[in-house]
């Protein structure tokens, strides 16, 4: 099997599952089609799936082809839609980077920011890498429902939930944190809140629609203020925005 295929074999597993029913059987279909391994560099990273399925959705939700999940042959219709827009999709796979903002991963997240906040007794200086849409950066603007009790302003858009491996402790979540500054690295940064950037996030969630309910309140939460981000390579901007930082904190 070559490289081509088998990362789509690959990812077939991954997502078995976890993404919407029939993703990895698509997946299966492209590893053994020869003009879909066609639209794929040689020996393709494994994140070249994932851009192929969101090259397609990209399309889809910008009315620019039909949503083959839904026709009568769904394989025949995603291959139609690789044919009629093939220039498209070769740049997208070969040259965009993965844009996701899964603002779940937060849920784990917050208690660590309270025991930050608990620790220090200071507000907090946000900087994120691989920022994305830096919508992670508005985590304190989401709602948090654990075991032990809840976190966050009881009408805030977007409340986020699921499993503790050890419950977070109650008192934890009583702690109130000041956020002072929102700031984020990434090579290609998104403004989410744009249709073209909203749009580019959610290709990546396909057809999940919880997940691309989850950006869209997200989306919203942040209301007006954007999050400073900062296009670049972390290792040649961190050190000047960390010295930065601990001006501030001085």
């Amino acid at each position: 099997m070559s490289s081509k295929a088998t990362v789509f074999q690959q990812h077939a597993r991954g997502i078995a599952g976890v993404r919407p029913a029939g993703e990895a059987a698509l997946c299966r279909r492209c590893a053994e089609d020869p003009f879909v391994l066609s639209l794929v560099p040689e020996n393709p990273p494994w994140d070249v799936p994932h851009r192929l399925l969101a090259s397609v959705q990209f399309l889809i939700l910008g009315g620019e082809a039909a949503d083959y999940r839904v026709e009568p042959d769904p394989w025949s219709a995603f291959l139609d839609i690789l044919h009629a827009h093939e220039d498209r999709v070769v740049d997208f796979v070969r040259r965009g980077p993965i844009q996701t903002n899964e603002v779940q991963r937060c849920f784990a997240l917050l208690p660590l920011f309270l025991t930050v906040a608990r620790t220090t007794g200071r507000p907090l200086d946000l900087l994120e890498l691989g920022v994305s849409g830096g919508l992670n950066l508005f985590w304190d603007r989401y709602r948090y429902r654990y075991r032990e009790g809840t976190w966050g302003d009881r009408d805030a858009g977007l409340a986020l939930t699921g499993e503790e491996a050890a419950p977070v402790p109650g008192a934890l979540l009583t702690e109130e944190v000041r956020v002072v500054r929102r700031r984020g690295i990434d090579l290609e940064p998104v403004d989410a809140a744009a249709d073209a950037g909203f749009r580019l996030l959610a290709s990546f969630f396909g057809a999940d629609a919880r997940r691309v309910d989850r950006l869209t309140r997200a989306v919203s939460a942040m209301g007006d203020e954007r999050p400073e981000l900062l296009r670049g390579y972390y290792l040649d901007l961190l050190p000047g925005l960390l010295a930065d930082a601990a001006t501030l904190s001085s």
